[in-house]
């Protein structure tokens, strides 16, 4: 089959008015075209423009129009804006009432004031011819959205009580400007229902509405917000949006509705990254090269590699199962790749760019396919990230044992093989006769019993050594509890609680007291140890360690609930090691 392309150029040129300023007019010039032409553009050029249409006989696109008026007779009096028709129309004295579908701000009416009054400033303008395909991107690039972004200090804005930052300095400076003024403080009970509905998505419950109303204390209102920043509903809640963005879905949406492999591995590191407050350049690095990381980000508990995980969302969106043109179909899912690298991490819309050099911003088409190159010399893999990063290490240390033997490798090998030579054939008779023989079975591994470390069910601490006063000299009775502990979550008669602190008979109720309980050293003689943990949600800081020859190797926490939850610790790769377990409390919060 032939195929022919034809290549139809096409020249073309725009009769533009290009401006032409004194020195003396820079003033009154700036202030036509930053406040008049704009006017005019926006509000009357869609009914008085040789571009659209011309109603009225009147024409508000160049200097000779304007100063020719309309059926109604010249616009304006130069210097005298009480007597010009312009200032009529505009503040609905007349029967003709422009615009027609809402009245101009009192802004706009008292520029036009000024601008009449000063003698009606128009540029002198002659006619020009540009060729239109031209694309220079040094132009471009002078634009004001490209210029780099300058620091402003905000207006003075006296004492106003209102003001508590910079911040409100600037939104205080223009809700002034537009006659308005800042709400009144919100009662309690509208704060907390915003705090939660924005930081998690969800309503307080009844108890944690009671209890900041009942809090008098000044910072009543950052306990909530933290108490919301530290739970796992706050990056559930906002990444969402982050999802959004990126156009996330488990499945491809075409048809057959095909399921993305592994989708919500994604999704679930976007949750962990705003729970874990990862930088925004970071989390932007781990997008478009997560895979290229020298030295990953690692997950806290886990030990995985993370930053291999943001590059999955190139592989989400729709997709057909079964294209017919399947390059046509290459280049739609690269294209889609690409509009949506540009509108998440840029704000742009690149996508532009595929048939044509960009029609607003610098983006000539060959940028376009050298990102679109970019994409397609990529490959897709699914990556063992959950065990890449520690076979890395098992890798390292094979590399440097072989390393270290392979000199006596090689002579213990060279020996044998001198030695076997020369035995041979008493080798080959005793293999031979082997063979005739029958072995016995494998006798099967036995299963030991769970091994009981310690359940707290003596009411002393007889394995462990406590520092600090966040724990009391003995494990705290259940009678002791709180009324929110009492939920029958834990076993026994006794436990460990760092919120009650013990001394006699005296028993008080505290967060503020901070310190460790570290076991005994044990021998590691099973696959899992497992316990019952609640508290904080607190890494390295509200949690239960494991240490092995003095290292945190494994850390649990707990789900911000006064409830306990069963955890396990998998310690199959400390066999035989001695350990001890550390209960850690380090978080102030009362």
């Amino acid at each position: 089959m032939n195929w022919k392309v034809f290549a139809i150029v096409v020249s073309l040129f725009l009769i533009i008015s290009v401006p032409h300023v004194s020195s003396a007019d820079q003033k009154e010039h700036e202030f036509f075209e930053n406040k008049i032409r704009p006017l005019f553009v926006s509000y009357c050029h869609d009914c008085h423009s040789t571009a659209k249409k011309q109603k009225g006989g009147l024409l508000l696109d160049s200097k000779s129009s304007l100063l020719k008026g309309g059926d109604t007779g010249h616009l304006f009096v130069a210097g005298k804006p009480d007597e010009s028709l312009l200032m009529k129309v505009v503040g609905y004295d007349d029967e003709i009432k422009m615009p027609p579908k809402s009245k101009l701000s009192t802004t706009q009416i008292e520029d036009l004031r000024k601008w009449v009054k000063d003698g009606a400033y128009w540029p002198d303008e002659k006619t020009v011819a540009v060729k239109a395909s031209a694309f220079n991107i040094e132009e471009r690039k002078k634009q004001w959205a490209w210029q780099p972004l300058s620091k402003t200090k905000p207006k003075p804005m006296g004492s106003n009580p209102w003001v508590k930052s910079s911040i409100d300095s600037f939104v205080l400076e223009k809700m002034t400007e537009k006659g308005l003024v800042p709400a009144s403080p919100a009662q309690k009970e509208a704060l907390i229902r915003r705090a939660y509905f924005d930081v998690i998505g969800l309503p307080p419950s009844p108890a944690d509405t009671k209890a900041y109303l009942q809090d008098n204390s000044p910072n009543a209102f950052e306990k909530v917000v933290n108490k919301l920043l530290d739970s796992s509903s706050f990056g559930e809640k906002w990444a969402r949006h982050w999802l959004d963005l990126v156009r996330y879905g488990d499945s491809r949406g075409h048809e057959f509705d095909a399921t993305i492999p592994n989708a919500f591995q994604y999704r679930d590191y976007v949750i962990r990254a705003f729970n874990s407050d990862v930088p925004y350049n970071q989390f932007v690095k781990e997008h478009l090269a997560g895979d290229l990381i020298t030295n990953p980000r690692l997950h806290p508990v886990e030990g995985w590699n993370e930053s291999i995980l943001g590059t999955g969302f190139l592989y989400l969106g729709e997709e057909v199962h079964s294209p017919v043109d399947i390059r046509l179909d290459q280049a739609d899912r690269f294209d889609n790749r690409i509009d949506v690298i540009g509108k998440t991490f840029l704000g742009l819309t690149i996508a532009c760019a595929r048939c044509h050099d960009h029609k607003f911003d610098p983006i000539p088409t060959k940028d376009y396919y050298s990102l679109f190159g970019f994409l397609s010399s990529s490959h897709y893999r699914l990556a063992r990230f959950q065990s890449m990063e520690k076979n890395k290490k098992v890798e390292q240390k094979l590399v440097s044992l072989r390393a270290d033997l392979e000199p006596q490798i090689k002579s213990d090998l060279s020996d044998f093989i001198k030695s076997a030579s020369v035995n041979f054939p008493a080798y080959a008779k005793a293999a031979f006769l082997g063979s005739k023989l029958t072995t016995a079975s494998p006798v099967p591994e036995s299963v030991g019993q769970d091994i009981l470390f310690d359940d707290f069910e003596s009411g002393i601490f007889k394995k462990w050594k406590i520092e600090g006063n966040a724990f009391a000299p003995a494990p705290v009775s259940a009678n002791d509890l709180a009324p929110e502990q009492k939920d029958g979550s834990f076993q026994g008669k006794f436990l460990v609680n760092s919120y009650i602190q013990k001394n006699g008979q005296k028993v008080t109720r505290s967060d503020k007291p901070t310190g460790t309980l570290t076991s005994l050293p044990f021998l590691i003689e099973r696959n899992y140890i497992s316990l019952l943990v609640g508290g904080g949600n607190h890494l390295g800081k509200t949690c239960v360690n494991l240490l092995v020859d003095g290292k945190i190797e494994i850390s649990i926490t707990g789900k911000n609930q006064n409830a306990m939850s069963p955890a396990s610790m998998d310690v199959r790769r400390f066999a035989g090691k001695m350990a001890t377990i550390q209960i850690v409390d380090q978080e102030t919060i009362g």
